[in-house]
């Protein structure tokens, strides 16, 4: 068979459908944006990877009517529900985004530092001066707060938070010295105001 929809290259045991040139064993591409890799009609579709002995459930995507599962290892990874919620850890995400593992270890600075330690990092790889990494926080029409983290030196950072307005406000900087600043007013080591 050597047709635009469906490609067999007996040379290479690969098989193409939208594609006369299929780069690995499967190789799906859709005509355009209208059309699917995978149409679910209410039940449910699993790709999941396959070895030499038969079909290997430890890894693959599961399509149902109601969410869309990822799985490796033999355990569920992510989950995105019929609401649009998001769970990572989570089969039952309340909120947009809910992120949920069990981290057996007590608050200690060490402890608080050790990346494996905490549920979610933003990272901005800039070697910029100054770069920062931060979060955008809005409300109604545009009440906008943006939170984050001001690269000052390679291992401190100034955190803030700063208003978008008319104009713009620093509301807040927790320096990586020690020293808090309120609208930018420098308070000393205990909190006193300048």
């Amino acid at each position: 068979v050597d047709t635009n929809t469906l490609h067999v290259d007996a040379t290479n045991n690969r098989v193409g459908i939208g594609t006369t040139s299929p780069s690995s064993i499967f190789h799906c591409r859709p005509l355009d944006e209208t059309n699917f890799l995978v149409r679910n009609e209410g039940s449910s579709v699993v790709l999941a990877s396959e070895t030499n002995s038969g079909r290997d459930n430890n890894r693959g995507l599961d399509f149902e009517a109601t969410q869309f599962t990822f799985i490796e290892g033999g355990t569920e990874r992510m989950r995105i529900d019929s609401s649009g919620n998001v769970g990572i850890g989570e089969t039952a995400a309340d909120v947009r985004l809910h992120l949920k593992e069990t981290i057996d270890v007590a608050y200690t600075l060490a402890n608080a530092v050790t990346d494996a330690n905490n549920l979610l990092k933003l990272e901005n790889n800039s070697t910029t001066a100054n770069a920062f990494s931060g979060m955008q926080f809005r409300t109604g029409g545009g009440a906008d707060i943006f939170v984050g983290l001001i690269q000052q030196s390679t291992n401190a950072g100034d955190f803030y938070i700063v208003n978008q307005n008319s104009p713009n406000k620093e509301l807040l900087k927790l320096t990586s010295a020690g020293n808090a600043e309120f609208g930018g007013t420098v308070s000393d080591s205990k909190g006193n105001l300048r």
